[in-house]
């Protein structure tokens, strides 16, 4: 129902936790008016609280103690892998000379933005546009661009140039431009050369994500 409130790079412990708790008034709300109903008493203030100090004993304190665990072992997890990627990257191989690809992207416009694949940094899904992030070819600067198409149609004006993947519902992300791999409760973040912002990779890409990055 609030698709935004959950999404996966925006999720804290905190929203979880207060997520749980109003789900929990909601089924406290459910019961006081039930039980009203079965006892045949009217729902009073009394009942109220009698009933929400139940819900809290048997569900409130379990919920928020597992989602704090939860969030250790993936925390802990994440730190360990990314101590991993960045071991790997540190060890990485300078690049062999390949003939450089050419991305064209092209939407519901008459724009179009011609690049080399290599100065593609990342692609973000807004709304109904994607902002792609590459470095100018004047001065090596990152800089973006806002065009009117869908994130399939982007992966697929990337599909000549294997190192461009998915890292996320909403990313695109260049493998050959991570220095940094950070890891947190929520997953990986990649950092990038040149680029302050951190692309997020979501926990359906990380394993497909951390293989590409080992294996390059």
């Amino acid at each position: 129902m609030f698709p935004k409130y959950y999404e996966e790079r925006a999720w804290t412990l905190g929203k979880e936790v207060s997520g749980t708790l109003a789900l929990l008034l909601c089924v406290t709300v459910c019961v006081w008016l039930y039980v009203a109903w079965l006892c045949g008493v009217m729902p009073g203030v009394r009942l109220f609280f009698t009933v929400l100090l139940w819900v809290l004993i048997l569900g409130a304190f379990p919920t928020v103690l597992f989602a704090m665990w939860n969030r250790n072992i993936r925390l802990a997890r994440n730190l360990r892998e990314a101590t991993e990627l960045n071991l790997r990257l540190s060890q990485k191989p300078e690049a062999e000379e390949t003939p450089p690809a050419t991305l064209v992207f092209s939407g519901g416009t008459k724009e179009m933005l011609e690049m080399d694949a290599r100065s593609f940094l990342y692609a973000e899904s807004e709304g109904n546009y994607v902002r792609l992030h590459y470095l100018s070819h004047k001065d090596n600067r990152p800089v973006s661009k806002l065009l009117r198409l869908t994130m399939k149609q982007a992966e697929a004006m990337v599909a000549s140039a294997p190192f461009i993947v998915r890292c996320h519902r909403a990313f695109l992300v260049n493998l050959h431009q991570v220095s940094k791999v950070d890891g947190n409760s929520q997953g990986y973040r990649l950092r990038l050369e040149g680029c302050a912002e951190e692309v997020p990779v979501s926990r359906g890409y990380a394993k497909s994500v951390k293989a590409l990055i080992e294996s390059d």
